[in-house]
């Protein structure tokens, strides 16, 4: 029954029982299901999406598009090559009007994170894999061109990409490592005086990685002054 009774969100207040799906939500949160893995996703206009959603659905991210649509970006952790990264995407009132393969041929598709340019990076969590950069505007001229970034290097089992974009000019880019020795790197990517940051940013030549290396207290020269409270230096390479 619609109510003008005003509602206050609170996250982790988990009194909204959703029973159809097992689950519970935080008062003033709606739930519809959108898709199953396996199925083809129903579209606004009343027909089916050409492919099935995705098997193990991971990271995501909510990009805008440049029509002022929005697209849901998801990573597929399948194995062995049966990865990729998928886009849901929606009109300007929420309804589901397409959906599509960005990014194929690749394993374990883990986390990652979009960027300040409204593309995503899909990082692989297997040994030796990459970070890939993809664009899910279907007017862009990167839609149909994954790329493999500079974040990865010579590859590494990856898991999710931050970035600090205080000053629009710099990004500065942080990606962990999902193994029990992995790195935490940030990368300065190069950018000449006057380029604004894009696409082209992660995958220009140059740029400054280091690594967060983590003193023993016991060897170090300048142990720190209290070990719950404790700066640590980025290794640069």
């Amino acid at each position: 029954t619609p109510t003008t009774e005003e509602v206050t969100f609170r996250r982790g207040d988990l009194k909204k029982d959703i029973e159809r799906f097992g689950f519970k939500v935080s008062k003033a949160v709606n739930v519809r299901m959108l898709a199953k893995a396996g199925l083809r996703p129903n579209l606004a206009s009343g027909t089916k999406a050409d492919i099935a959603f995705h098997a193990a659905p991971d990271g995501a991210a909510v990009i805008e598009l440049s029509d002022g649509r929005y697209a849901y970006v998801s990573n597929s952790e399948v194995t062995q090559g049966g990865g990729g990264v998928y886009a849901m995407y929606f009109d300007h009132y929420g309804n589901v009007d397409d959906y599509k393969q960005l990014l194929s041929g690749t394993t374990r598709n883990c986390s990652g994170g979009a960027t300040p340019w409204n593309t995503y990076v899909s990082c692989e969590e297997t040994r030796h894999f990459q970070c890939w950069q993809v664009d899910p505007d279907p007017s862009s001229p990167h839609f149909d061109t994954p790329e493999v970034t500079k974040l990865g290097e010579e590859g590494g089992n990856y898991e999710a990409v931050a970035v600090d974009d205080t000053n629009p000019r710099q990004p500065i880019f942080f990606l962990t490592e999902d193994h029990e020795f992995g790195a935490l790197r940030k990368f300065t990517p190069p950018l000449s005086p006057g380029k604004t940051a894009g696409w082209e940013t992660l995958h220009d030549d140059g740029g400054i990685m280091e690594y967060l290396v983590f003193l023993n207290h016991e060897t170090s020269d300048k142990p720190p002054a209290s070990p719950r409270a404790s700066t640590f230096p980025m290794s640069r390479v």
